[in-house]
């Protein structure tokens, strides 16, 4: 018998926006991404308004992303029909009758230097629903981010930020006391998940350290990971000396989203904060270090989860679960329960 709290393999919330790239990774040129398995082209119209249009030709099924932009729209590579950003075929170069056909187009929106784009019913694409990132718009910090591709299902990923317990065995830049023996709660507000940690009076991890100018000073230790459904984490490190309150604490927040490209392969967005320090060098530093701990660490590790897996789901392989995991199985649930929600409307005979 199926569990309810099963994520079953193919199945994505629709319903929601997903970071599809960086507003700056997109130029002139056509950019082409598979999204929860819908393949999608990005493009900027001649006044630089962003479009998303789904990315296959309907004619004999062409990627779109190795076409073209021209006046009218986008110029499918193998038999140039054009597509207008209202996705209907706008030009047939080889006859006067214009296929009343067309492809799917996606809202998108820009917010935090992310494009996301919302892969379900058009009329209910709401930019409020998207979380929240406020230190990325705020200039008392700098922060640096990049995009990494991966394989493996994208629920491991998000497993991987609420149970930072790993970073003790996985990452030794990265491991800290508190990840082990720190208090730990976990929360839920509606649909939202928080992971907190709290370590009195010991050392930081070696990163953190740095970043808040604490290095070789014992402090009071925060960890806050948020989660939003699908896949969407904040991480905030803070510091402060022993005894003070945590309103006083110094910040590193850091953000973690997984979009899913199919069952079997992941876009990993991220962007790791700090307090402002005008040091290009520093910056430097903090993207090298935070692409070697996923390039060389994470993903590794969670490509060789995947594949163990062997095709089986979660909670088909039957789990042990430690103290840590709390966090990932209440996001695993909720996620299963709002995909099954959806699931339901769209099988209700008024859908």
């Amino acid at each position: 018998m199926a569990r309810d709290n099963r994520t079953a393999k193919g199945n994505f919330l629709e319903n929601a926006w997903y970071p599809i790239a960086w507003d700056a990774d997109l130029g002139s040129e056509l950019l082409g991404r598979t999204i929860i398995t819908k393949p999608i082209v990005l493009f900027r119209d001649d006044e630089g308004v962003i479009h998303a249009l789904g990315g296959r030709c309907p004619h004999r099924f062409a990627p779109l992303a190795r076409g073209k932009r021209v006046e009218q729209g986008i110029e499918c590579p193998y038999h140039g029909l054009i597509f207008g950003s209202d996705g209907r075929c706008a030009v047939n170069p080889h006859d006067d009758i214009v296929p009343k056909t067309g492809v799917p187009v996606y809202p998108v929106y820009l917010r935090y230097g992310l494009i996301w784009i919302w892969t379900g019913d058009n009329d209910r694409a709401d930019a409020s629903l998207i979380p929240d990132f406020p230190f990325l718009e705020d200039p008392t910090f700098e922060y640096t981010c990049g995009t990494i591709y991966g394989a493996g299902h994208y629920e491991l990923y998000s497993d991987n930020i609420l149970d930072l317990s790993h970073a003790a065995y996985l990452h030794t830049g990265l491991n800290a006391s508190a990840f082990l023996i720190g208090q730990r709660k976990f929360e839920q507000d509606g649909n939202r998940i928080w992971t907190r940690i709290f370590h009195p009076n010991d050392y930081a991890s070696d990163v953190t350290s740095i970043i808040c100018d604490v290095v070789d000073k014992k402090q009071d230790h925060w960890v806050d990971v948020r989660w939003d459904p699908p896949a969407a984490m904040t991480v905030t490190g803070l510091v402060a000396d022993p005894g003070q309150p945590k309103d006083v604490a110094i910040q590193s927040p850091s953000l973690h989203i997984f979009t899913p490209e199919s069952d079997e392969a992941t876009f990993y967005f991220w962007a790791a904060a700090w307090p402002r320090r005008n040091d290009p060098v520093f910056a430097d530093q903090v993207r090298a270090g935070f692409i070697h701990a996923f390039e060389n660490e994470d993903k590794p590790m969670i490509k060789a989860q995947y594949e163990l897996m062997g095709g089986d789901t979660f909670w088909d392989l039957q789990p042990v679960l430690l103290r840590g995991d709390a966090g990932g199985v209440k996001a695993r649930r909720t996620l299963a329960r709002l995909i099954a929600h959806e699931r339901e409307q769209d099988n209700s005979p008024a859908s």
